[in-house]
C-alpha cells in the first residue's frame, strides 16, 4: 500500500488493492462520472483484474458489439467494466478499439501476463520500471520511489536536453531506470517477455473533402460537439478555465449550446467557469471576451486575482513535483485557479489546452493554396511568413521544395543529407549552445547526438500535414500535458480538454490544411464552425493574448528575490550544468529588455527541482 499512499491526493473517494500470487494491482477512486459511482477497482471477475484511470467514450458503439458477442456481462457497465469486456473480446489489440483517456493495466492470470496500455494522446499518465525480477508500475514516478530498491539516479541527460529544448524519445524520464509509456502505447510483461509497441497512429488514407467552407465548418463542428459532450459525464459540477481566445471559448460555447440544444445539463449538474482577472496589466486581461460566453449561457464565474498569481509567487509553495521539473511558467496561476475550483467543488477541470497546436499554429499549406486556386491568400501567408521580401525564395524551398525533394528521396536511404533536409522541412535548426551552458557538460553527455538522431518517422501526407502532425504530437506538449493532469490531481480533481479528443485531430489532419489555418486567416476552421454557437460579438473580438508581460513582471519585481536566490550559489552551477555568472548576465540583459526569455525558466526549473528533491 506504500505506493498507493503515496499518490492517495488521486484517490479522495477512497482506496483498494488486490494481490494474487503473482501481482499485486491497487486503485485509488476519484468519482465523476454516474458509472464511477457503482464501481469497485480493482476488477476482478473469472481471472482477470482491471486497474484503470478510464473515461471511455465510445461507450454506445463498444457496448452494441461486446453485448452482441457476449462479453459484456452487465446492461449498464462502467468503463472499467467496459474495458475489461474489450479486453476479453479483443485481448491485447483492444486499445485500438478504444476512444477516451485512460492508462489501465489488466492481470490475465490464465496467460500468466500483464498487459498495459495508455492513450492515444497521452491524456493519462504510465510510468514504470524493472528492479530486478520485479516489474513496478503507477501514475507518478512518486510512488515507484517508494520501493525500496527503486533506481533513483538523476539521468542527466535528460537535464541537459530540458535546458536546451532538444527533443528526447518520449519514453525518458528525468530518472534513469524508470520509463513513461509513451500515448498510443501498449505494453506486456510475462515470463519470457517484455515488449512495448505502438497500437494507433493517424491513417494517413484518410481524407476529409468538401467544395466548401461551409462543409468543412459543420464536420468539424459535429465532430468537436461529440468531443465535449463526452466530457460532461459528471455527477458533480465542471470548471473551465475560460480565455479570451477561441480554444477555451469554443469548448465554453458549446458546453452551453450543448445545454440548450440537448438538454445535456442531465449529464452535467453545472458548468463553473474561472477566468483570469488583470487589474494593472490590462494588455493581459481578456474578460470582455470571456464575460459574453458565461453571460450569454449563463455560466457562474469566478475571477482568479492573476496578478497576485505571477510566476513564482509564493514560492515554494507552487514548486515542482518530484517527477521533474516544471514546464509551464504559470504553475502559480494555475494552482491558484485549481484551489478555487475544490473549493467550489468542481471535480472535473476541463481547458483549451491544445487547441492552438490542433487549429492554429504556424502551419504553412502553400502548395495547398496554389493547388485551390487561392493565388492572393497563398501571397498574402507567403508575406507573412517571410517577414520580408528578400527572405521569400527560402520560404518557398522550406515549404514546397524541400518537402517535394523528400517526397521523392528513396524511403530505405536515411542519409545525413536526407536528416538535413528532414529538419528543414519540420523547421527543426541545431541552435548553438546558449553560451551560459557549459561545453564540457554538453560534452559528456553528447547533446549533439541528441540533434543528429533522425525525426520520428510517420506516414501522413504533404509538407503542411507533416507540420501539423508534429505539431499536435510535439513532444514537449506531450510532456506538459501530463505536468497539467498531475496538478489537477493534487487538488483532487480530474483533467479533459475536447481538443485533445483523437477523433478531432483525425478529423484535422484529414483535411486540407489551408482549411483549417492561414496565416492571414488564424484558426479559420474553428472560427467558423463555432459561427452561431459562440456569442458573434465575442466571436469577432477574439484574439491570443499572451501572459508574457506577467512574467516580466514576475522577473523584475513580484520574484525578483525569489530569482536571485536561486540563481546564486545553485545546483546547477555547482553540478557543472551552467556557468554562474553568465546566468545572472542573461538575468540582467532580460530584466533590460536586451534578450528573450529563452533559457531562464529552464534553468530556474531545473535549480528549483535539484533544490528540492535532489540535495
Amino acid at each position: 500500500m506504500a505506493m498507493v499512499n503515496a499518490a492517495a491526493h488521486r484517490g479522495p473517494q477512497g482506496a483498494r488493492s488486490w494481490s494474487g500470487t503473482h501481482v499485486a494491482l491497487g486503485h485509488l477512486a476519484l468519482t465523476i462520472t454516474p458509472e464511477d459511482e457503482r464501481e469497485r477497482q480493482p476488477l476482478v471477475e473469472a481471472g482477470i483484474v482491471v486497474s484503470a484511470d478510464v473515461r471511455i467514450d465510445n461507450r454506445d458503439e463498444l457496448i452494441r458489439h461486446l453485448d452482441g458477442s457476449g462479453h459484456l456481462r452487465t446492461p449498464s457497465p462502467s468503463d472499467a467494466q467496459l474495458l475489461l469486456a474489450a479486453y476479453r473480446c479483443w485481448g491485447i489489440e483492444c486499445p485500438r478499439r478504444l476512444i477516451g483517456d485512460y492508462a489501465f493495466v489488466v492481470w490475465d492470470d490464465a496467460q500468466r501476463r500483464l498487459f498495459a496500455a495508455r492513450d492515444s494522446m497521452g491524456m493519462r499518465p504510465f510510468y514504470y520500471a524493472h528492479i530486478g525480477n520485479r516489474f513496478v508500475f503507477a501514475s507518478e514516478i512518486t510512488q515507484l520511489l517508494t520501493h525500496p530498491d527503486a533506481p533513483v539516479e538523476l539521468a542527466e541527460r535528460m537535464v541537459g536536453a530540458f535546458l536546451t529544448g532538444r527533443p528526447v524519445p518520449l519514453d525518458w524520464t528525468f530518472y534513469e531506470g524508470i520509463r513513461q509509456l509513451p500515448p498510443a502505447h501498449a505494453l506486456l510483461v510475462a515470463t519470457d517477455t517484455r515488449r512495448v509497441w505502438r497500437y494507433w497512429d493517424i491513417d494517413p488514407d484518410v481524407r476529409i473533402r468538401y467544395r466548401n467552407d461551409r462543409h468543412y465548418a459543420e464536420h468539424f463542428r459535429e465532430v468537436f460537439a461529440e468531443a465535449v459532450r463526452a466530457r460532461l459525464r459528471s455527477v458533480k459540477p465542471i470548471g473551465l478555465m475560460l480565455s479570451g481566445g477561441i480554444d477555451s471559448g469554443a469548448v465554453g460555447a458549446t458546453v452551453g449550446w450543448l445545454f440548450q440544444r440537448e438538454r445535456a445539463r442531465r449529464l452535467a449538474p453545472e458548468l463553473r467557469v474561472y477566468s483570469w482577472a488583470f487589474d494593472r496589466l490590462r494588455q493581459c486581461d481578456e474578460r470582455q471576451v470571456s464575460r459574453l460566453i458565461a453571460g450569454h449561457y449563463g455560466f457562474p464565474t469566478t475571477n482568479i486575482a492573476a496578478e497576485e498569481a505571477y510566476p513564482l509567487a509564493g514560492y515554494p509553495e507552487h514548486g515542482p513535483h518530484r517527477e521533474e521539473p516544471p514546464i509551464g511558467t504559470y504553475q502559480a496561476l494555475h494552482e491558484t485557479a485549481l484551489a478555487q475550483a475544490r473549493a467550489e467543488g468542481v471535480a472535473l477541470m476541463m481547458t483549451g489546452y491544445r487547441g492552438d497546436l490542433v487549429a492554429g499554429e504556424a502551419v504553412l499549406d502553400l502548395p495547398g493554396l496554389l493547388l485551390a486556386g487561392r493565388c492572393r491568400a497563398l501571397w498574402s501567408d507567403l508575406l507573412l511568413a517571410s517577414g520580408q521580401y528578400r527572405r521569400i525564395p527560402k520560404t518557398v524551398a522550406k515549404h514546397a521544395v524541400v518537402p517535394g525533394l523528400l517526397a521523392l528521396w528513396p524511403t530505405g536511404w536515411f542519409t545525413r543529407r536526407r536528416l538535413r533536409l528532414a529538419d528543414r522541412a519540420a523547421g527543426r535548426r541545431r541552435r548553438p549552445y546558449p553560451d551560459w551552458l557549459r561545453p564540457a557538460f554538453a560534452a559528456r553527455l553528447d547533446l549533439d547526438e541528441l540533434s543528429r538522431s533522425p525525426p520520428p518517422s510517420h506516414r501522413v501526407g504533404n509538407s503542411a500535414l507533416h507540420q501539423r502532425y508534429d505539431t499536435i504530437f510535439n513532444e514537449l506538449h506531450m510532456r506538459a500535458v501530463v505536468q497539467v493532469e498531475r496538478s489537477a490531481a493534487r487538488f483532487g480533481m480530474g483533467f479533459a480538454d475536447p481538443w485533445s479528443d483523437r477523433r478531432v485531430a483525425e478529423c484535422v489532419l484529414a483535411m486540407p490544411q489551408w482549411r483549417v489555418h492561414q496565416r492571414n486567416d488564424r484558426k479559420r476552421l474553428a472560427r467558423l464552425a463555432m459561427a452561431g454557437i459562440i456569442p458573434e460579438e465575442a466571436r469577432r473580438q477574439m484574439r491570443k493574448v499572451p501572459l508574457t508581460p506577467l512574467y516580466h513582471y514576475a522577473l523584475q519585481h513580484g520574484a525578483k528575490a525569489t530569482i536571485l536566490s536561486l540563481i546564486t550559489d545553485s545546483q546547477v552551477a555547482a553540478r557543472g550544468y551552467v556557468h554562474e555568472e553568465k546566468v545572472r548576465a542573461l538575468y540582467d540583459a532580460i530584466c533590460r529588455g536586451e534578450r528573450s526569455i529563452y533559457g531562464l525558466w529552464e534553468i530556474l526549473a531545473v535549480e528549483m527541482w535539484l533544490r528540492r528533491y535532489w540535495r
